[in-house]
């Protein structure tokens, strides 16, 4: 990501997603809360970002050597 110039990574989740404290437990700042609508309803969406593309990689990259061991 960093050697195409990204600096930060965003995601957009719904609020209602269980995948929320997936982010929030790896760092990600709460950026924005905004509404959309799909289907017919209105829903919220979160929009989350970490500000160093390297940080993010590296707890990512923890996450997968943890498991690997772990099998």
């Amino acid at each position: 990501m960093k050697e195409q110039g990204y600096q930060k990574v965003f995601v957009e989740v719904l609020e209602d997603n269980k995948t929320c404290s997936f982010y929030e437990y790896y760092e990600a700042k709460l950026y924005d809360t905004v509404q959309i609508k799909i289907g017919g309803k209105i829903l919220n969406e979160r929009i989350y970002v970490w500000d160093n593309v390297d940080e993010v990689l590296t707890k990512l990259s923890n996450v997968k050597l943890i498991e690997e061991k772990v099998q």
